[in-house]
């Protein structure tokens, strides 16, 4: 061993340099190349007014949404969202008085609830909240990926958003040392997505300790481009109205996908009132609303008209891919427009494009390895600098 050499041997500063050196390669050897992208940290609960009294809640767990564009095997992720679902207080309505209630009013749409569904679920399946999940991302080719976003709407009264998550996640996520750490198995990735996700299922939102963290990890990922208009009267509270954003890339559901993250993002902080994406899909199609090329502003104006809503944020999404093989990266190119009620006009107005590997210098440590990762990142960066300059 050229340890034990008389070089070595002979000077004890030069044994103790090669013992450190030897120590510091074993750690290069064995640091994980990458991480897993989980949606968020345990939050601090925050119960609406309508469900704290309450001692549980019953809630109508929906069929997964699929959006991903891809087959995928439904049944199973439905089975895996049902068994790990639960919390204090959560009691699951029965699955054949769900699948009665379903077929019964002809519910085909699960990617949304509107206040008439709201209502009969109530009535006739005796829920009091209904969990809503999208399936964003599938894929089980080697490395398998899937991503997935939930939320849980009240249905006490007009549906409201009680509490929103998402996560994203690629096998080769946690490769470690010689792929050794590699999740091989798409079931087993299944899992563990969904039990990241409902984790934290508690009522609750985001801390702010957690959104502070993860605003410093991807800050790098903040608009490219940014304009912003005063508010004439700034207030303390603003409810929030996330308009599907206009596709115009290959993916199918991007425009969706997008919009459900500024959701969650927003839902995250408590000044800000969000209104649920299925009384909006409800009210755009009662009102014939085709945004055939965005949000225009008299399309904006009769929104408003109906909707108790102090903003409306639209855009249009240029770009959104998913690499499918061993060796590529995300690309995400998307528009933001936030039109304020009261004086009809556009207050903030952004561009953001980013392809994952910002600032990824050393063995792809911090890549983004999904589209929905890198967009929610994208995401969370416009929410913080909106809510910056339109709060007191």
């Amino acid at each position: 061993m050229w340890l034990q050499s008389s070089y070595i041997r002979g000077f004890p500063q030069q044994r103790f340099i090669a013992v450190i050196l030897i120590i510091f390669l074993f750690g290069l050897l064995f640091w994980p190349f990458g991480c897993v992208h989980q949606s968020s940290l345990p939050p601090e609960p925050a119960l609406p007014e309508d469900l704290i009294s309450q001692a549980y809640v019953r809630v109508a767990i929906l069929p997964v949404h699929n959006r991903s564009s891809a087959p995928a095997p439904l049944d199973k992720i439905n089975q895996l969202l049902n068994d790990l679902v639960q919390g204090p207080g959560i009691i699951p309505v029965e699955a054949s008085a769900l699948e009665a209630f379903m077929a019964r009013n002809r519910l085909r749409y699960l990617g949304g609830i509107n206040p008439y569904t709201a209502e009969r679920i109530k009535e006739e399946a005796g829920a009091e909240a209904v969990l809503i999940t999208s399936l964003d991302l599938y894929n089980d080719h080697s490395p398998s990926k899937i991503a997935l976003t939930s939320r849980l709407v009240s249905v006490i009264g007009w549906p409201r958003i009680i509490w929103t998550n998402k996560v994203a996640m690629a096998a080769s996520d946690t490769r470690g040392l010689f792929n050794l750490s590699l999740v091989n198995n798409p079931d087993d990735l299944k899992r563990q997505a969904l039990k990241a996700l409902f984790e934290p299922l508690s009522f609750s939102q985001l801390s702010t300790e957690a959104r502070v963290k993860r605003l410093r990890k991807q800050i790098r990922f903040g608009p490219k481009t940014r304009y912003f208009s005063p508010l004439q009267s700034p207030k303390e509270q603003y409810t929030i109205a996330v308009l599907p954003f206009y596709n115009n890339c290959e993916r199918k559901y991007a425009g969706d996908i997008i919009g459900d993250l500024f959701v969650k993002e927003l839902a995250d902080i408590p000044e800000f009132e969000v209104i649920e994406p299925g009384v909006i899909r409800e009210l755009m199609l009662s009102l014939r609303i085709i945004m055939e090329d965005g949000l225009s502003l008299s399309n904006a104006g009769m929104i408003f008209g109906k909707l108790d809503a102090d903003l409306i944020i639209s855009g249009r999404v240029l770009d959104f891919q998913d690499y499918q093989s061993a060796f590529g990266r995300p690309l995400v190119d998307f528009s933001v427009l936030v039109i304020e009620r009261q004086s009809q006009q556009v207050i903030w107005t952004s561009k953001s494009y980013n392809h994952g590997e910002e600032g990824v210098f050393f063995f792809d440590y911090g890549k983004i390895r999904t589209a929905h990762t890198l967009a929610s990142a994208m995401v969370l960066q416009i929410v913080d600098s909106i809510a910056k300059r339109i709060l007191p």
